[in-house]
């Protein structure tokens, strides 16, 4: 009998917990929901399974499709709250609390937009000064994907106004909801989701941005499919710009040849206008540089990733004369793939053209970071012994 109840209790314990439902992330804890209007409310569950979803009196029921996504509609409800919304299956319940019926409303731009309250003339008093609970704030963090994700891979929560949550929020967005509150007297929920510099082709959707035509949109395509065969492609593109300002004839640019340019050493891995020289005190320009290191076969014959931490701003990397990457951005790390084969044993060579409009520029560093990580797990130490020319 001892034997018969363990093998069921192991049995049990083998067969997977159906899944319970979740509330999508945007239908967290003091959350504001739109007054007026048909309310949308989206989750997931196990696939198939029957979820009914309620806040304050009203109720509706969805079935989860086969991706394990369900989508309900509730009846719009009048300004109000709190509330708490569930989503309730078999399996369990997922439940969120003080819920508010209100205004939302989505900010969204660049640094004008994405500048924090703390930055702001008198910023710091209002942010001191702020004590609003029917005041809900959400940032959207900094994220970017090459297709459209059903679900943020870092958390967002929604908080109340107070000092902590209005010092780091969207200036533009706050002083806005802040005179609405004053004005319509209603619950309001403000989505800060901005980022400086971005384009506006970085926010289209697939179709918007495929109907924008042009190059860009293909090559983007591709690198979705074969990063490798995109970042080639591109560098080709940006080889044929070169030529075209520097009059160098095809393989005689410095990523074929760097030992045309005049070289002097980095004094360390970090940006140039830290170097303490100078020259560079408030440099912005080009500046291509370069780190030599050598292979054995084994370690040649493997692809790896090439590490260079945050570039500033904007760079094209070159592995033994081929494009491995490219990024427009002040503070993304850059890791880059290099494919199989395209290693030495002996000699190889790194070659990052740097443009830096504005800021520090150059390589962020720590020296540690800067690395080559082949693919057996081995590390490459690439931090030391850069060399510079501008």
């Amino acid at each position: 009998m001892i034997r018969a109840l363990a093998a069921l209790l192991l049995l049990a314990f083998a067969v997977p917990a159906e899944a319970q439902p979740e509330l999508g992330q945007l239908f967290s804890d003091h959350a504001v929901l739109q007054r007026g209007r048909p309310i949308a409310v989206w989750g997931t569950a196990a696939a198939g399974e029957r979820v009914t979803v309620s806040l304050g009196r009203a109720s509706r029921t969805a079935t989860a499709d086969a991706a394990g996504e369900w989508r309900v509609e509730l009846p719009a409800m009048a300004a109000g709250g709190p509330y708490r919304l569930t989503a309730r299956s078999a399996a369990g319940t997922a439940a969120a609390d003080d819920i508010l019926v209100g205004d939302v409303w989505l900010c969204s731009g660049q640094s004008n937009m994405e500048l924090t309250v703390s930055r702001a003339l008198n910023g710091p008093n209002d942010a001191q000064a702020a004590n609003d609970p029917e005041l809900r704030l959400l940032t959207v963090p900094h994220l970017s994907a090459q297709a459209p994700a059903p679900r943020f891979a870092a958390d967002v929560a929604w908080h109340a106004a107070d000092p902590q949550a209005v010092s780091d929020f969207s200036a533009a967005c706050y002083y806005m909801v802040r005179e609405l509150r004053r004005s319509q007297r209603v619950p309001i929920g403000a989505i800060a989701a901005s980022w400086g510099g971005t384009p506006i082709r970085a926010w289209l959707d697939q179709r918007a941005a495929a109907a924008t035509g042009g190059e860009a949109y293909v090559l983007f395509d591709l690198y979705r499919r074969d990063p490798a065969a995109a970042n080639r492609a591109f560098g080709e593109r940006w080889a044929e710009w070169w030529r075209g300002v520097s009059g160098d004839a095809p393989g005689a640019e410095p990523w074929h040849d760097s030992r045309r340019l005049r070289w002097s050493r980095v004094p360390r891995m970090a940006y140039w206008e830290t170097w303490g020289d100078p020259a560079f005190a408030e440099f912005n320009g080009m500046v291509w540089m370069r780190k030599r290191f050598t292979l054995t076969p084994q370690e040649a014959a493997q692809g790896a990733t090439l590490s260079l931490t945050v570039v500033d701003e904007l760079d094209q990397t070159f592995v033994n004369g081929v494009a491995v990457g490219g990024r427009y951005s002040w503070e993304a790390p850059r890791d880059y793939a290099v494919p199989p084969g395209l290693l030495h044993a002996g000699e190889n060579e790194v070659l990052v053209n740097v443009f830096d409009g504005s800021g520090a520029g150059g390589l962020q560093g720590p020296a540690e970071r800067v690395r080559l990580t082949l693919a057996d797990g081995s590390v490459k130490p690439l931090g030391e012994g850069w060399e510079y020319s501008v």
